[in-house]
């Protein structure tokens, strides 16, 4: 997510055995009060169009192996999804978003910290400067298989 502006942007690359499958970006719908609240919003997103991608796969006979792993450059989000720590610095986020918590308690996803440096999804929410821009597509490119 990038906290930048009044409605954060979330953004997300699902991978499947390292080809991008779908991406997107989406202007959030409600003004975040924080940048965890912005980067938990992007996860529960996520998750949400992950869920969809895992029936897909299953429904062509593609079972994936769950807990996916879900990469997050925020470690209060990853720690959001484990357990609503800190409850009276994270009340105003909103019930919708918990959704997430629930698919991680039921393993269907992992959350995991990833350095700043390594979210790929950051090529979709920011404006990154040329050389990051190239250096971000090239490593989506790169984690195709053949290559």
């Amino acid at each position: 997510a990038s906290w930048t502006a009044d409605f954060s942007v979330s953004g997300g690359i699902i991978m499947y055995k390292g080809v991008p499958m779908t991406w997107w970006t989406r202007k959030q719908k409600s003004v975040s009060s924080s940048s965890a609240q912005a980067e938990y919003f992007a996860a529960a997103l996520a998750s949400r169009e992950g869920v969809y991608f895992i029936d897909l796969l299953d429904d062509v006979g593609l079972p994936a192996t769950c807990p996916v792993p879900l990469l997050l450059d925020s470690k209060s989000a990853v720690d959001l999804a484990f357990d609503p720590v800190a409850f009276k610095k994270t009340k105003h986020i909103l019930r919708a978003a918990h959704e997430l918590r629930d698919r991680v308690a039921r393993d269907i996803y992992h959350p995991t910290y990833v350095q700043a440096a390594g979210q790929l999804a950051d090529l979709l929410t920011k404006g990154l400067g040329p050389t990051a821009h190239t250096t971000q597509l090239a490593r989506i490119l790169a984690e195709r298989p053949g290559k």
